[in-house]
Order: structure tokens, then C-alpha cells, then sequence
């Protein structure tokens, strides 16, 4: 049960390329939310976390959220996952002249920062304030009350395609007008589900390989410090599987979920029941090696995207993976050595055993950040161009983001 008051249901939603995660929940009698049902049923109009028929893509959200019987809820929490996420850093001052610093000279920051452009085409996501700089000195508390010149204020925005995020809404706000909707990106709510506290301060790095596409993100000092989307994943195992072995898409999966290995330790003869009472039999050693060079490429791309874009730091080692594709047998030793570190594998620990597998760490994200106060300040950016309380979800975040 979360342990929050609400005055209305919610409604969680994860959008993969493969399925769709819903968890709906219902006020109970003393104020607070519990899970009333959780379904997941197929995607279509997917590919590689890429919309790419809007037709189907609506008629999915349609069919697997908005026609539930179980969806009576007017505030929808959901993952965005756009492969064309970019991440920028970026630097806002303002002049005091002399005079003490107050919430209006913050504010003011706060705005400058949200009208940066990045381009036309893109919004800001999430938007997180790193530290205070007064007259060019960094600083580690709130600066209100402290008299200086110039006031200064560094920050990590995430910009998301407008097109991408205009489908979604698109979708969401079909049969239902009054929704209100809040958007996470679905490598960061990886993060926040399988990164414990002390490695977000420590420094260590999330890799969520889902069906279509991988999410890394990196938390250091409890910030972030490197975000990034790769349109390959655990499908572009499956279609291979698909081409050399010629099976349709599902008799392609049910081998790789069933068979598949990255340990291959003696060959052997796989029976399997194909359309129209077919057999066919696969050898467990053609099937090991369709897979294992695939995931050797996996590996290798984020490698190599983790070393050119992290600082070379003992703190930055730590490295764990999530997603359903890390649950094929022997993943964690592969990784460990194509990687070359040491690494670990995270599913969620709920109360719920049916979502307690890698492939459920986003949706697990997405109830985390909602249920912990000091986690809700990662879809304030989302929600200030509401006229609504504006000027306290600035002050709240204000609170919250500065240590």
C-alpha cells in the first residue's frame, strides 16, 4: 500500500515496446491508495520504443488503459521512452546587486532556466537543479537571506521530442478529457527503482536493456550525471532468432525466453510445436550461437558508451543491469566480463511477487517516485506550465533539490 493521502485514484502506466504495464490504484477507507488490479497486455504500434504507427499505438492505449474497468482514475502517471533523449547542462545567474537574496530571485532563475531552448521540436522533461553559486562560489545550502552581487544556479535538463510526447498525451487523453498526466522518463524510473541510496550518493550506473531500446543513467552525489537511450534491445535478439531459425515472432521468443542460454555447456536436441501441428527441432548449439553474438554487441555499446562519457572514477564502477533481457540464464557473468567490472543484477522487492522480475523496474520506478515526497520534484518540470499552485511547486522544488 502506499502510504500517501489522496483525494482521487492513480493510474501507473509503463509503455514498452513489447507490452503495456498498467497498476491501478484505489483509495481505501482510511485515505490511502492500494493496489486495486495490475494487468500488462501486448504493444503494437512500437518499434525500438519508437511510435511507429499512431493508429495502433492508440487503439492500445485505448484498449489496455482507458477501457479497463478498473480505470477511475482522473491523475495518470506514465514512462516515456524517446530514443532521442538529450541531456544538457545547463547555467542561469541573476544580478542582486548587493541585496539579500529572496524566493523572487530564485523563482526568477527557475523561469529563465525553462525557457532555455534547446530547439523548436524539443521540451524539457525533467529539469534538476545541481548547486548555488554566490558571486562565482559554489555553495551547498539555500542561498536565501545571503547578500551578494550575482546569484547563480547550475542545472541538468532532460529534453524530449514534442512530437513523441504529443502522441502520448494524444493517447491518454482519447476517451477521457480530464486527466491529468505526468511523464517519467523510463530509464530514470529504472534507476530509482534499482539503485540503492547509497550508490545514487556513491556514484554507480543503471542499465535497463528492455525489449526495444537500453536506458543508462548514471547518479552521483544523488544527481544526474549522464543519461542516455540506444534503439536496440532484447527484440533484436528475437529477430534473429526469427531469420536464421525461420519461426514467427512468438515461437522466436518462447525459444530465446526458454532455451536460451549465454552458458553453453553441451549441445542438445530442442522439440518445437510450430502452427498447424508442426514440429521442429532446433540444436541448443545453433540457438547459442545466434544469441551470444548479439548480446556481445549489447554489451559492447553501452561498454563503450559508459567509458566515453563517464569520469574515470572508483566511485563511477558500480554497474547494475535491469530489463527483461537480463533474465536470460547466464547473463551475469557474460556482462561481468565484456563489461569488465563487476556488476549486479536488480528486480523490484514489492509485496507483489508478480512484479518482482527486471522487466517490472520501471513501473516499480515510477510507484517509488510517486510515493516519496522527496522524489516528486523529478516531474515538477513537467507540470509548471499548469497555472495551478505555480509558484509552490517552484518553492517546494527549491526545498526539496538543494542539499
Amino acid at each position: 500500500m502506499l502510504n500517501i493521502a489522496l483525494k482521487d485514484n492513480l493510474c501507473v502506466v509503463d509503455i514498452g515496446t513489447n507490452k503495456i504495464i498498467t497498476i491501478n490504484y484505489k483509495i481505501s477507507e482510511n485515505g490511502l491508495l492500494k493496489i486495486h488490479s495490475i494487468n500488462h497486455k501486448k504493444s503494437e504500434g512500437i518499434e525500438r520504443s519508437f511510435i511507429s504507427s499512431e493508429g495502433k499505438f492508440l487503439q492500445t492505449i485505448k484498449k489496455s488503459v482507458l477501457e479497463d474497468k478498473n480505470f477511475k482514475s482522473s491523475h495518470l502517471i506514465s514512462s516515456i521512452s524517446d530514443t532521442k533523449l538529450f541531456m544538457k547542462k545547463n547555467y542561469e545567474d541573476l544580478k542582486i546587486r548587493g541585496f539579500k537574496i529572496n524566493k523572487k530571485d530564485i523563482r526568477k532563475i527557475f523561469i529563465k532556466n525553462l525557457k532555455e531552448p534547446l530547439s523548436k521540436d524539443r521540451t524539457i522533461l525533467h529539469s534538476f537543479p545541481k548547486k548555488f553559486y554566490i558571486d562565482g562560489k559554489s555553495i551547498n545550502h539555500n542561498p536565501l537571506g545571503i547578500e551578494c552581487e550575482k546569484l547563480g544556479l547550475g542545472f541538468t535538463n532532460l529534453y524530449v521530442r514534442n512530437h513523441h510526447k504529443d502522441l502520448i498525451e494524444k493517447a491518454f487523453l482519447q476517451l477521457k478529457k480530464k486527466i491529468k498526466i505526468d511523464f517519467v522518463d523510463s530509464g530514470l524510473a529504472s534507476g530509482i527503482s534499482c539503485l540503492t541510496e547509497t550508490e545514487k550518493s556513491n556514484g554507480a550506473t543503471a542499465v535497463d536493456i528492455g525489449a526495444g531500446s537500453i536506458k543508462i543513467v548514471t547518479f552521483l552525489n544523488n544527481n544526474i550525471e549522464f543519461l542516455k537511450n540506444i534503439p536496440l534491445g532484447g527484440n533484436d535478439v528475437t529477430n534473429d532468432i526469427k531469420k536464421i531459425v525461420n519461426l514467427n515472432n512468438d515461437e522466436a521468443e518462447f525459444l530465446k525466453i526458454i532455451h536460451g542460454t549465454l552458458n553453453f555447456e553441451n549441445f542438445e536436441k530442442i522439440e518445437l510445436n510450430l502452427e498447424k501441428k508442426k514440429k521442429k527441432i532446433v540444436s541448443s548449439g545453433l540457438l547459442h550461437g545466434i544469441i551470444k553474438p548479439r548480446y556481445e554487441e549489447i554489451l559492447e555499446i553501452i561498454r563503450d558508451t559508459l567509458e566515453e562519457n563517464l569520469i574515470s572514477s572508483s566511485k563511477m564502477q558500480n554497474i547494475v543491469f535491469t530489463g527483461g533481457a537480463v533474465s536470460i540464464r547466464g547473463f551475469q557473468s557474460f556482462a561481468s566480463n565484456i563489461i569488465n567490472r563487476k556488476i549486479r543484477i536488480s528486480s523490484p522487492k514489492t509485496n507483489y511477487n508478480n512484479i518482482n522480475k527486471p522487466e517490472f523496474s520501471t513501473i516499480d520506478g515510477l510507484i517509488k517516485i510517486h510515493n516519496d515526497s522527496s522524489l516528486k520534484r523529478i516531474i515538477s518540470a513537467n507540470t509548471w506550465n499548469q497555472k495551478l499552485s505555480f509558484i509552490e511547486r517552484i518553492e517546494n522544488w527549491i526545498t526539496e533539490s538543494i542539499n
